[in-house]
């Protein structure tokens, strides 16, 4: 038998059960791994709650993480360390809050000798994402990029992404706390949005304009930082923690020939997005690339991660 956190009804996280099941079996194309390593994203609570129409109950959860193969595949055999890298998972199929779980070889990438599981696992969505979003706001080495949301974890990815590519850096952050972390990371200056206006910090740091924004956040901070931006830059959007819609002016897009642009892991195709968790991975195996692993915790306080 083998554990699994099933999502059973639209109710957010408290619609999550662990329950016994068998041990699942793969099919074409498919290959078992046990999971060592699940990962936690919003996008999880979000599903629960009913905010993707093409998930329904019942549904194992969990899109990202790392394990071990069980079986032979095509591409991988049995013992191989694996990252799985699926944003279809628990989805449109069941995902890997599991003990084991049966995964598409295609949603899989061989984990770079010396990595942690641990690591490997974080890197899922937000070091792919930041990839896609850094090479979508089209600055050139020695350019500078305005990264909000710094001290999470896409932004933080985004920091770190962008900085290895030769951009200077500003990094955003609600709080002192936060402007430091970004600082570590690389992040050339960095705004405190508790202490200074964007605006203001905007004017003295790059007076003629940012050459791109990556937005992880969205909310009042993104019309705030459109007018921030260079004449012909793009500001990404790639995510909404801070708040589902923004006040922009639209004069501040036109006048300027601005570009407000959408970003997800879809946006380069199967090619692009390999690309980005190859290069991910790769990044977190030289060290080019961290992240921070606060806390772990056993599949059963899956609510509390």
């Amino acid at each position: 038998m083998s554990r699994a956190a099933r999502l059973t009804a639209f109710s957010g996280l408290d619609g999550v059960r662990v329950v016994e099941r068998d041990v699942p079996e793969p099919g074409a194309g498919e290959v078992r791994v046990r999971v060592l390593v699940a990962g936690v994203h919003p996008l999880e609570a979000l599903i629960a709650a009913g905010g993707i129409p093409f998930a329904t109950p019942p549904l194992v959860l969990g899109a990202v993480g790392a394990g071990e193969v069980e079986t032979d595949g095509a591409t991988f055999r049995a013992g191989d360390r694996v990252a799985i890298l699926g944003n279809e998972l628990g989805m449109v199929m069941d995902g890997i809050w599991a003990d084991h779980a049966v995964v598409p070889e295609r949603l899989l990438a061989a984990i770079p000798p010396g990595l942690d599981l641990a690591v490997a696992a974080a890197a899922g969505i937000a070091f792919p994402t930041a990839v896609l979003a850094v090479d979508q706001a089209g600055v050139a080495p020695g350019g500078t990029l305005l990264v909000l949301g710094a001290s999470g974890a896409v932004g933080a990815a985004a920091v770190q992404v962008a900085v290895r590519a030769g951009l200077r850096v500003t990094g955003v952050s609600r709080t002192a706390a936060g402007a430091a972390f970004a600082a570590r990371h690389g992040a050339e200056h960095t705004v405190d949005l508790s202490a200074v206006a964007l605006d203001a910090a905007a004017a003295e740091l790059a007076p003629d304009g940012f050459d791109g924004v990556v937005d992880p956040v969205g909310g009042a901070v993104t019309g705030a930082a459109i007018k921030t931006l260079a004449p012909g830059g793009a500001h990404v959007v790639l995510g909404y923690s801070a708040g589902f819609t923004a006040d922009v002016f639209l004069p501040d897009v036109v006048n300027f020939g601005r570009r407000l642009e959408g970003c997800n892991m879809n946006v380069r195709g199967p090619e692009g997005l390999r690309a980005a968790e190859e290069q991910s991975l790769a990044g977190l195996a030289s060290g080019d690339y961290t992240v921070q692993i606060a806390q772990t915790f056993p599949l059963e306080a899956f609510a509390e991660a």
